[in-house]
């Protein structure tokens, strides 16, 4: 049946990295867009704005949209296959994120950061969708995302593979996100919007972080914890010179 995603910037993405994309819908004509459509076989149908917001659920398509096959997600072993020669490889594992705009951000800051995945549960979370590709600005397209049922037992077969793993939370035994080793094979575990990350999950990792809040506020929203871990890494392992 496919999905339908949308925004000019998702389908021209859609379209420059082969999605399985199966048809484009115009409100309006795009030579461009129609010719590199066609050149790959790709059917494109003109419909009314009203078309393009039902099938869009009134997202802000701007008159572009597009039908791909369900999306592709990659098994947790592949990950550790084609990750398996880099001595700073890194996941983002997602304890019951619901927000798909947070996903979204999440999947953008991986892109940002040359990271190398993202795994998440099969239930009780955000899955793959137009929302997320829309958010993610294409890097829906550039970063793996896994989906297993346990991410606990996930969680031990990366340290099989000589993971290390840190979890953000708010809970007592934290230590402040820069004083972690980032300098090595790392899961970065972050938790729901609400509850965070389950206590069993956080238990499970080798260190819990948590970033000073000199305001008012407690806590950051998850994209951002994401953001501020992702360049952490970084600026450890690629200190500017």
């Amino acid at each position: 049946m496919g999905q339908w995603i949308y925004g000019k910037n998702v389908v021209k993405l859609a379209l420059d990295n082969d999605s399985q994309l199966i048809s484009i819908a115009l409100v309006n004509k795009d030579k461009a867009i129609v010719d590199a459509a066609l050149a790959r076989g790709i059917k494109v149908e003109y419909i009314s704005p009203k078309k393009a917001n039902a099938l869009s659920n009134g997202g802000n398509h701007q008159g572009y949209l597009a039908c791909q096959k369900d999306y592709y997600y990659t098994l947790l072993e592949t990950l550790i296959h084609n990750t398996k020669d880099k001595p700073y490889a890194t996941f983002f594992m997602l304890d019951s994120i619901e927000d798909p705009h947070n996903l979204g951000a999440i999947l953008r800051v991986m892109d940002a950061c040359g990271f190398d995945g993202i795994i998440i549960k099969e239930s009780k979370s955000v899955q793959l969708n137009a929302t997320v590709a829309k958010v993610s600005v294409g890097a829906i397209h550039s970063v793996p995302v896994c989906r297993v049922t346990n991410l606990n037992q996930a969680l031990a077969r990366l340290k099989e593979e000589d993971f290390w793993s840190v979890a953000t939370t708010l809970a007592d035994d934290t230590i402040d996100y820069r004083l972690a080793d980032y300098k090595r094979r790392i899961v970065v575990v972050l938790g729901n919007e609400g509850k965070g990350v389950s206590k069993l999950l956080s238990a499970n990792c080798d260190w819990r972080v948590k970033m000073p809040m000199h305001g008012i506020v407690d806590s950051l929203n998850v994209s951002c914890a994401a953001a501020v871990m992702g360049y952490e890494l970084l600026n450890q392992r690629f200190p500017k010179q």
